[in-house]
């Protein structure tokens, strides 16, 4: 149910609409965030083995994932 005017209306064509249009707002804001709260990351290759079984240039590039739970496993390539 949601108001429109001084009813309230209850679609629930509408309502989903509404429902993923937010959603979809929220995802797009949290990937905004994620992007501008990461540095650039240095060109060198150190690699480091991540905890998804992943090789990363280095450090930085792994905590830049789109995954925050990664973690360093161990230096060096899977």
């Amino acid at each position: 149910m949601y108001l429109v005017g001084n009813h309230t209306e209850n679609n629930p064509a509408t309502m989903k609409l509404l429902f993923l249009l937010s959603f979809l707002l929220c995802a797009l804001m949290a990937a905004a965030a994620g992007k501008y709260s990461c540095p650039a990351c240095p060109a060198n290759y150190l690699p480091v083995c991540g905890t998804d079984g992943k090789t990363y240039a280095n450090e930085c590039a792994l905590e830049c994932t789109v995954a925050p739970r990664v973690k360093v496993a161990r230096q060096g390539e899977c």
